[in-house]
Parts: structure tokens; C-alpha cells; sequence
């Protein structure tokens, strides 16, 4: 699976956005936040997918359910409006050790490589310490993000279920492989 939030596509044109062997979803623009979030899923998993918008807080996802050999994969892709304070715990619907969730949180906090602590860092953090979720870190502590005019941050954020994470995402024929910006690639 791939995602890519703030992509800046366009959701009118799908063949453009298009990957050999990976079925493609977009946003349509009409409900979307962000500037565009483009998910892939391999041909491979049978996979439904659901875009939804906490519309008080701005808050918006895009839920994969996927299946392959007889294992259910909950992975949930988001953008945070800067300084919007959302509801994570909407979040925490089926999570189980197979869920991931990862997105631009657009959330200042120490432990992720910022500075400060912002309202939103607290919300995440509080979100992190008070459910059975693991912050994983870039391997090199990379910036996520990196603008036109050269400054860097890091917005976004790769979450996991700590049983999953500990024993099957670091096998390898469940490898997962962290991007700039916000984009996760699994091979299988």
C-alpha cells in the first residue's frame, strides 16, 4: 500500500495517477482538506476504501480495509488542518495489531523533532501515551516535510499498534519502508 497526502493532485484525471499492479483511489476535491490524497493498494489485497470528514474539526481520513490470505490490514491515512485540535479517538475504531495510521498531523512536539509543544502536540501525544499506539520514528530523524524555501519540519507522523509493529512489521515479508513526506510502501 502507498499513500500520498498533500499531493496537489488532481482527482479529475485518474490515468495520470496511475501505478501498474495498484488498484488507485483520490479524494473528489469537492469534500477534500487536504490538496489532494492518493492511496494505492496492490492488486494483490482485495480492499475497500472510505474517505471521511470530522467536519467541526477539519479532521480528514481516508480508511483502507484490505484483505490478503485471510488477514484483515486497517490502515487510515490523514491530514490535519494546522491548527485544528481534533478528535483522534474516532480513530481508534477496529484498531488492532494489523492497523497503521499515518498522516500530516501538522502537530509541534519534542518527541517528533520539533523545538516546542503545541496544542495539537499535546492532543497527539496524549492520543500516543493513552492507546495502544507506537510513535515510529524516521530511521535517520529526517524531515518530513521541506518547503520552497528551504526550511524543514516534521509534520507528519507514522503510528502503529505496539504488538503488530513489534513482531510483524519487523519481518521480512512485512517490511515497511517510511518515505519523505508522508508516504508508507509495504512489500510483501
Amino acid at each position: 500500500m502507498l499513500g500520498i497526502v498533500e499531493s496537489g493532485a488532481s482527482t479529475e484525471n485518474l490515468d495520470f495517477h496511475r501505478i501498474n499492479g495498484y488498484q488507485t483511489f483520490c479524494l473528489q476535491r469537492a469534500r477534500q482538506i487536504a490538496s489532494g490524497i492518493i492511496v494505492y493498494v496492490r492488486d494483490s489485497f482485495t480492499a475497500t476504501v472510505v474517505h471521511s470528514m470530522a467536519d467541526p474539526d477539519k479532521l480528514e481520513v481516508v480508511e483502507i480495509n484490505a484483505w490478503r490470505a485471510g488477514l484483515h490490514y486497517h490502515v487510515l491515512f490523514l491530514y490535519n488542518h494546522p491548527n485544528n485540535r481534533p478528535n483522534l479517538d474516532c480513530l481508534l475504531d477496529g484498531w488492532s495489531r494489523h492497523s497503521l495510521l499515518f498522516g500530516d498531523f501538522n502537530a509541534h512536539s519534542r518527541r517528533w523533532g520539533y523545538d516546542n509543544i503545541d496544542a495539537v502536540g499535546c492532543i497527539v501525544e496524549n492520543f500516543i501515551d493513552s492507546a495502544p499506539i507506537e510513535f515510529i520514528e524516521n530511521r535517520d530523524g529526517s524531515p518530513t516535510f521541506l518547503s520552497y524555501k528551504g526550511a524543514t519540519s516534521h509534520p507528519d507522523l507514522l503510528l502503529a499498534h505496539p504488538f503488530g509493529y513489534r513482531t510483524e512489521l519487523n519481518t521480512p515479508s512485512y517490511l515497511p519502508l517510511v518515505e519523505r513526506g508522508t508516504s508508507c510502501l509495504w512489500r510483501s
